[in-house]
């Protein structure tokens, strides 16, 4: 009988020291991942192979006052399907993204576009043949078609399938897919991008301008990359207006 019990708390102590294992092996992995001289990587999947057991740990990391540590451990937490994740990142990218040399805005952007190129959409492999698709427009738009029926919920195929069309001068298509990624991810940055440039296509300055200015808003890094499509549109409103004084003259009765 009394080995009977020595048998038995030995296993519940054994039991007991493996379901502590991964939770305490998980904050020292959060509590490391953004330091100098750590292996972030590595890190990373060592907490995603711990899975549920790291969801405490992760929390505790986006909880901290270190900007790069909560950027690692919001990107796992978004990647496990925690969209406090997502929110984090956001936060992190509006805060830090306004200096172009900000590493943490940088490493927020990066994330984010990881987790939205990875949630909901094809194996790695896959997925990634298909978001390098720009060198043939025509060979992307008819693999990320096939993609999209299977994975309808993948913002990132959305996304690059707009772009696709914009340089195939598709414009109707591109707006169409763009709104399709931002209906998935309504923060997709990139989709906001898209469908600011289709809708310059589509001769709506007006709308164009708006798409643009909330992606800036997003993500406050894009102020740089945009000039040029912002001076386009500043030009598209001068003509517009131009056009609209010349309507009313027009219409003014001859005197």
């Amino acid at each position: 009988m009394r080995a009977i019990l020595t048998v038995t708390a030995l296993f519940l102590i054994a039991a007991l020291v493996w379901a502590l294992h991964a939770p305490l092996a998980s904050y020292g992995a959060a509590s490391r991942i953004a330091t100098p001289d750590a292996d972030a990587q590595a890190l990373s999947r060592e907490l995603r192979r711990a899975g549920s057991g790291a969801t405490l740990a992760l929390r505790w990391g986006v909880a901290q006052d270190a900007p790069r540590r909560r950027a690692y451990c919001a990107r796992l937490l978004a990647l496990a399907g925690d969209r406090n994740g997502d929110r984090v990142l956001l936060l992190l990218l509006r805060e830090h993204g306004g200096a172009e040399l900000d590493t943490v805005g940088a490493l927020a952007e990066t994330f984010l576009l990881s987790v939205w190129a990875q949630r909901g959409g094809p194996p790695d492999a896959v997925r990634e043949r298909a978001l390098r698709s720009d060198a043939d427009p025509a060979v992307g738009m008819a693999g990320l078609s096939s993609l999209l029926e299977k994975y309808p919920a993948w913002s990132a195929g959305y996304a690059q399938r707009a772009r696709l069309s914009l340089r195939r001068g598709d414009a109707l298509d591109a707006r169409r897919c763009a709104l399709l990624a931002l209906a998935v991810e309504p923060a997709n940055f990139e989709a906001m991008v898209a469908l600011g440039q289709a809708n310059l296509m589509l001769d709506s300055p007006t709308q164009a301008l708006t798409c643009l200015d909330q992606a800036v808003r997003v993500n406050p890094r894009l102020k740089h990359s945009l000039q040029k499509e912002v001076h386009d549109i500043l030009k598209a409103l001068d003509r517009e207006r131009a056009r609209r004084r010349l309507e009313r003259r027009k219409e003014m009765p001859a005197v």
